[in-house]
């Protein structure tokens, strides 16, 4: 479904029913519901909130389970507070339940970005970003910070 409300409020969604069985009949199938959405919301020509949702199934290399149902959502925000400086922050939710198994993967992540464009086709940007991942192998546990400061040449 896409939808525009407004010129403010806008997006698409679609939601559906996964499912992915392996010729091993002793190995549970995968299978769940499908949400994946783009919603933008304009307050401010000069702001922009957007909310992410994507899930899909995704096999594994796991003994005993074919896969998991892979749910990801996010919420942005960003604002340009000149012409040519983009500021924006996120958060992010990752989960996998595994099919047939106990193991749940988890991630979390939280970031600033900021971005400063000398014209349309040359910027340089810096983004700093938090990740906690957690599992119930509590061996895969972790956290994660990463900087990154570049420049992108557009053509």
């Amino acid at each position: 479904m896409t939808f525009a409300f407004s010129d403010a409020f806008f997006g698409e969604m679609s939601l559906g029913w996964g499912e992915q069985t392996s010729i091993d009949e002793s190995i549970a199938p995968i299978e769940g519901v499908l949400l994946n959405a783009d919603i933008i919301w304009l307050p401010t020509p000069m702001t922009m909130v957007e909310f992410l949702a994507r899930s899909q199934v995704s096999t594994s290399s796991l003994v005993d389970s074919l896969g998991a149902i892979d749910r990801f959502y996010e919420l942005s925000v960003q604002h340009a507070f000149w012409r040519f400086l983009v500021v924006g922050g996120y958060v992010s939710y990752e989960i996998a339940d595994y099919a047939a198994s106990t193991l749940v993967d988890e991630r979390v992540k939280e970031g600033a970005t900021a971005e400063y464009f000398f014209n349309p086709n040359f910027s340089i940007y810096a983004r700093y970003e938090h990740t906690d991942f957690f599992s119930t192998d509590r061996l895969n546990n972790f956290n994660e910070n990463e900087v990154r400061i570049g420049m992108r040449i557009r053509k």
